[in-house]
């Protein structure tokens, strides 16, 4: 689906806020929680990850965009980085629409969009200021453009990788990302294996959605299975809740927990982890998508995964009773 605008000339006065908003636009975007480009602190909390470095990518030419989405910022970033895996195979010039709502900002924090924006269009060129404006806000005979909607690619990225050809393809495009997004924002230290526990929240209110949260017993199975491959790895459990929620992973000193930490944080440690356990969440299975590392995903999931991922059994649990990793043998 494209837009055609026609051309028209450049000194009719109502294009002097055209102007004015090109000019003001660093300041406009950040402040409105846009994607920022200049170093910023993001969170409140200074143990989490809190700066991204400064970077203007020059975009010479955009002939693609995704069509935005609502829902939490896992699912509209899977469209977007699949949008962007479609617009590289049809060799069009991709440029990220930045996201103006997204769900799960539960401490109404002023900084949330601008911290997810951040890691949405790290690596990605956006779509310039003033064609943002004529696209979205007001309509400009001024600028002569043919610019695609990228609709939802998710099913096609589902059938996409199911060749190992072009599995290999997104592969290359998305570690990219994922390898500058490592880069430029601060991880865990050390080698690690991170687990994305999912739990229910406030927008879970479709029937049969409680389905899709594993037992906590199940990821302890998964996480021995890890530990076999990886003697000595250490876990970092990313979750939202309580300390007493998670007690089964609080006793084991080869756990750590990481609750309720800002999503950006969360985000970049899941993809920059040596391993990552995917829980039934768009949000760990796009971290998984970028990430260099080894992925175990759920054997029963609604998107496609790569041939190189693993999987673990969703319905195998430890007995109840025992501790969520066997005890190091001496």
């Amino acid at each position: 689906m494209s837009r055609q605008v026609k051309p028209v000339h450049w000194s009719s006065p109502k294009y002097v806020l055209l102007l004015f908003l090109v000019c003001c636009w660093p300041v406009i975007w950040s402040s409105s929680g846009g994607a920022a480009t200049i170093s910023k602190q993001l969170s409140p909390n200074p143990e989490d990850l809190t700066t991204v470095r400064q970077r203007r990518t020059v975009v010479k030419r955009c002939d693609a965009t995704q069509r935005s989405e609502y829902g939490g910022f896992g699912s509209q970033f899977q469209n977007i980085i699949q949008a962007a895996v479609y617009a590289e195979w049809h060799k069009k010039h991709f440029c990220v629409n930045p996201l103006t709502a997204v769900d799960h900002n539960y401490d109404n924090r002023d900084t949330f969009l601008r911290e997810v924006n951040a890691i949405a269009t790290l690596d990605l060129p956006r779509l310039p200021p003033q064609l943002y404006y004529c696209l979205f806000v007001q309509s400009c005979p001024t600028i002569d453009v043919t610019l695609e909607f990228i609709e939802n690619k998710k099913r096609w990225f589902d059938e996409f990788i199911e060749e190992k050809e072009h599995a290999d393809f997104a592969k290359q495009h998305l570690r990219k990302i994922g390898k500058d997004l490592k880069k430029s924002l601060a991880t865990v230290p050390g080698k690690y294996a991170a687990v994305h526990v999912r739990r229910l929240n406030s927008l879970d209110y479709r029937p049969g959605f409680d389905q899709r949260i594993l037992d906590s017993r199940t990821y302890c199975q998964a996480m021995r299975q890890v530990e076999a491959e990886h003697p000595g790895i250490r876990f970092v459990v990313h979750s939202q809740g309580t300390f007493e929620d998670f007690d089964i992973f609080s006793s084991e000193p080869r756990i750590s927990l990481h609750l309720n930490k800002t999503l950006n944080s969360t985000f970049v440690e899941m993809v920059s982890a040596d391993v990552l356990l995917v829980s039934h969440s768009s949000l760990s299975y796009s971290a998984g998508l970028l990430s260099q590392g080894e992925i175990w995903g759920p054997d029963s999931f609604w998107h496609s995964f790569p041939y190189y991922w693993k999987t673990f059994e969703s319905k195998k649990m430890i007995e109840l009773g025992e501790p969520c990793l066997l005890p190091i043998s001496r």
